[in-house]
């Protein structure tokens, strides 16, 4: 049986992992849920990666890379009408017999999921993309309260900025300029994105 490996992140105020290497679970937002990433196991998550790094220029800037990482989540792996609460909910009762351990694969072949399924699948992009030397920087999965409830988000710290990717919310900022903070803050909540400066602050 495969040990695997549970991604805890702390909420505040360091960051404490990212993906790590080899399978991994995530919990999920419900107590019948742990997400599961085995990249050894995951055809539909290696294809997705090889043909996000076929659709990358020689000339594509930081930022282009990480909006084209963001636009592809949304719009190539998962179906944005069915990416509801509601029909998460129905979909995982279909698993209540199996245990709580479903592989992200499974969201990936029905284009289901929330804003943790789209945030996991956009920071296991971006790491795989670091190790290739295509990013220079760490791809950090986000979850925080926000003013209306709980939501998921990928940070990508490198040298020129702490970026905010939520393939959800389709909302790409540079946090660490005043026009990105700004608007984090009108979304997201001033504390919450205070509290945010203070993970990008903890960050070796």
């Amino acid at each position: 049986m495969i040990a695997f490996l549970s991604l805890v992140l702390l909420t505040f105020p360091a960051i404490a992992d990212t993906i790590p290497d080899g399978p991994f679970s995530y919990p999920g937002l419900y107590s019948r849920e742990v997400i599961v990433v085995d990249p050894e196991n995951s055809p539909l998550l290696e294809n997705a990666y090889l043909d996000l790094k076929s659709q990358l220029h020689e000339t594509f800037t930081e930022k282009d890379i990480l909006q084209t990482t963001l636009l592809y989540v949304r719009e190539n792996l998962f179906d944005l009408e069915l990416c509801t609460d509601q029909n998460v909910i129905r979909f995982l009762l279909q698993f209540m017999d199996k245990g709580p351990e479903i592989p992200l694969e499974t969201f990936l072949e029905k284009k289901i999921g929330v804003c943790r399924h789209l945030a996991l699948t956009t920071t296991y992009l971006l790491e795989r993309l670091t190790k290739d030397r295509l990013l220079d920087g760490k791809a950090y999965l986000i979850r925080e309260q926000i003013p209306s409830g709980r939501h998921g988000w990928t940070l990508f710290l490198s040298q020129s900025g702490a970026w905010h990717l939520d393939s959800y919310w389709e909302i790409l900022e540079n946090g660490k300029t005043d026009a990105g903070f700004f608007h984090l803050c009108q979304k997201y909540g001033k504390r919450t994105m205070e509290r945010q400066q203070l993970r990008w602050q903890n960050v070796n």
